[in-house]
């Protein structure tokens, strides 16, 4: 009943250009992300500034970066032009059938305890194999070495971070099946966290410091293997944790 209220408050505040209540955005969140309204979804995302921000809305073999980044590209059973994840916008999105791979390049490394946000939506269910929906992880013929990744796994959605084979990991949260989800993962220094449709559903504690690694950022699958299947849309890497009333706000605008 909250989030009804919470929704149709916010709502209600952008259809006249005021919040009906204050916002204090986190000292490190761009002030414009809460302070100019964003109108839409990808104007807020933008706003928030991401190292990179695919749609997923492109019609050729390129996986084109909103904020100008080089192009990705995709190999295997990779469907362009579904349904896409918000409301009220034509922008598709992308089916991924368990063979798709995309190839994000060689950035978003986060060394040491730096901080990140992974965001998207997915529609999906649950699977008896574990599901990558984006990461940057060297591996063996299995396991992970070191790095992170954001991933399905068969009892719900998880963030992990992995040293030297080490791995922590937030509990699994399951989810609804039958439509797209929100999905904030991210890491704060020292805290993992995952938020699904603009509520806190799990966290770890963990300050350990990363290695570097080679590996290339990926979606929808590991370099292993791990392949996601379902439909993927408004992936944004960030280089800093979202507060979480701009998790909050991302979500009523791409619902609302």
């Amino acid at each position: 009943m909250w989030r009804s209220s919470f929704l149709a408050a916010a709502v209600a505040a952008a259809a006249c250009g005021r919040s009906g209540f204050e916002r204090h955005p986190p000292s490190d969140a761009p002030p414009d992300t809460i302070t100019n309204g964003p109108q839409t979804y990808r104007d807020a995302v933008i706003a928030a500034q991401p190292l990179a921000y695919w749609r997923f809305g492109d019609t050729d073999a390129a996986v084109r970066d909103e904020m100008g980044g080089a192009a990705g590209s995709f190999t295997g059973g990779c469907t362009q032009g579904v349904a896409g994840a918000l409301h009220g916008d034509q922008d598709p999105a992308m089916k991924l059938d368990g063979t798709c791979r995309i190839l994000l390049g060689s950035g978003f490394e986060f060394d040491g305890n730096a901080p990140y946000a992974i965001e998207v939506w997915i529609h999906t269910s649950l699977n008896t194999v574990y599901q990558q929906v984006f990461g940057r992880e060297t591996r063996d013929t299995q396991n992970p070495i070191d790095g992170y990744e954001l991933a399905v796994a068969p009892t719900g959605v998880q963030i992990e971070r992995v040293i030297a084979t080490s791995n922590n990991k937030t509990p699994a949260v399951t989810f609804a099946t039958d439509r797209y989800f929100h999905v904030v993962a991210q890491y704060t220094g020292t805290t993992q966290q995952v938020w699904i449709d603009g509520v806190q559903v799990a966290q770890s504690i963990d300050a350990r410091m990363t290695l570097a690694n080679g590996a290339p950022a990926l979606a929808g699958a590991s370099t292993m293997g791990n392949f996601f299947t379902g439909d993927m849309d408004e992936l944004a890497i960030y280089g800093r944790p979202l507060g979480g009333d701009e998790i909050q706000l991302h979500h009523m605008l791409g619902t609302n």
